[in-house]
C-alpha cells in the first residue's frame, strides 16, 4: 500500500501556532505531510525562505501538539505552483486552512483554480484550534513591530526572530 501524502503550502511568514495546529491535525490523517514554503508574488516577506524553513523546524519541536513519530514531515521551499508540485510528488491532497468566514471566498476560489490545474489533487480544509481562529502571520508581525505580546501566537524561536528583526 502506498503512503498517502498531503502538501500544506503557505508563506508561513512567520509560522504560527495556528499553522502548527493544522500540521498536527494533518499528521493524524496522512502518512506524510510536506510543509511547502511557497513564494507568493503578491507578498514581500519579512523572512527569506531559508529562514522560514528553519523557524518551522524549530517550531515543530517546541510547540504543543506532538507530531506522531510514524508520520513523516518534510519542510521544503518552492517557487512554482504548489498544486503542480503536489502532483509531481504523488500527493493526493493540498491542505488549506480557513480561520474565519472572511477567508471562505478566497480559499474556495483557490481550491477551484487548483482543481482546474491538477484534478488529481484535492483541497482539504483543516481549521486551526478555536483559540487560534484570529491568529495570523500578519498579526504576529504587526504586534512584534509595535513591541506587543506575541507569545500566544508564535513559538519561542519565532518570537525571538521577530524581536530581532524589529530590534525590540
Amino acid at each position: 500500500m502506498s503512503e498517502i501524502i498531503a502538501v500544506y503550502p503557505g508563506s508561513f511568514d512567520p509560522y504560527t501556532k495556528g499553522h502548527h495546529d493544522v500540521v498536527v491535525k494533518a499528521c493524524g490523517l496522512f502518512d506524510k505531510v510536506v510543509i511547502l514554503v511557497a513564494k507568493n508574488p503578491d507578498k514581500s516577506g519579512l523572512f527569506n525562505a531559508l529562514e522560514r524553513v528553519g523557524l518551522i523546524k524549530d517550531s515543530l519541536f517546541e510547540l504543543e501538539g506532538a507530531l506522531p513519530s510514524q508520520v513523516g514531515v518534510d519542510i521544503l521551499e518552492n517557487e512554482n505552483m504548489a498544486v503542480r508540485y503536489a502532483s509531481s510528488i504523488g500527493a493526493r491532497c493540498l491542505i488549506r486552512s480557513m480561520r474565519a468566514n472572511t477567508e471562505f471566498e478566497y480559499e474556495l476560489a483557490l481550491a477551484f483554480h487548483n482543481e482546474m490545474q491538477e484534478a488529481s489533487v484535492q483541497t482539504i480544509f483543516l481549521p486551526p484550534n478555536i483559540k487560534h481562529q484570529f491568529t495570523s502571520s500578519s498579526a504576529a508581525r504587526k504586534a512584534a513591530q509595535l513591541n506587543g505580546s506575541i507569545g500566544y501566537m508564535v513559538g519561542p524561536s519565532v518570537e525571538k526572530a521577530l524581536r530581532k528583526k524589529f530590534n525590540k
